[in-house]
Parts: structure tokens; C-alpha cells; sequence
């Protein structure tokens, strides 16, 4: 298996703040309240922001699925540098 891209999923984790205790449905809720507010049909929508959110989206369920028990701490910390942020304890698994 591949690593998913670091920018890529720094971006996809950040825009949509979520931990690394979240699951599908967490994150399948979260994907609803973006793509709702960002809609290209709504008043306010944005068409390339509504992308942005469908691709992140994907990254995150794919991360998931293939990847989130297959690291270690270390290199999921080595793959993501961005995950030692005190703050948040970011995608990895427990």
C-alpha cells in the first residue's frame, strides 16, 4: 500500500477537524454539515470548495479503510508530522 499523500491528508484533517477516535459515521456526519453549507446549488455555494470537500472526504475514508491499523504510532508520526500537535491526537488509532 501506498502512503495517502502528506498535503493531501493534512488538508482533508484539517478541513475537517476531526480525531483520530473518528469513525465513518463521524466522519460521514461532518462531510453532510460542509457539503450542505458549500453546496453550488445553495445561496452562498462555491463549486471548487464543495470539490474540495468531496475529495477530502474520500481521503479520509480511504485512510480509514486501508490504512489507520496498519501503521505503528511511530511512523504514523513519521508519515504525518503534523499529528504530534499536542492539541490534537489527529487519525491515529488507538
Amino acid at each position: 500500500m501506498n502512503p495517502i499523500p502528506y498535503e493531501k491528508f493534512k488538508k482533508a484533517v484539517e478541513l475537517f477537524d476531526v480525531v483520530y477516535k473518528a469513525d465513518k459515521n463521524s466522519i460521514k456526519k461532518r462531510y453532510l454539515e460542509l457539503s450542505k453549507l458549500h453546496h453550488p446549488d445553495t445561496k452562498n455555494g462555491d463549486t471548487e470548495k464543495f470539490q474540495e470537500i468531496n475529495n477530502a472526504y474520500k481521503l479520509l475514508l480511504e485512510y480509514i479503510e486501508n490504512y489507520r491499523f496498519s501503521l505503528t504510532k511511530e511512523e504514523f508520526e513519521e508519515q504525518y508530522p503534523f499529528s504530534q500537535n499536542p492539541s490534537k491526537d489527529w487519525f491515529y488509532s488507538v
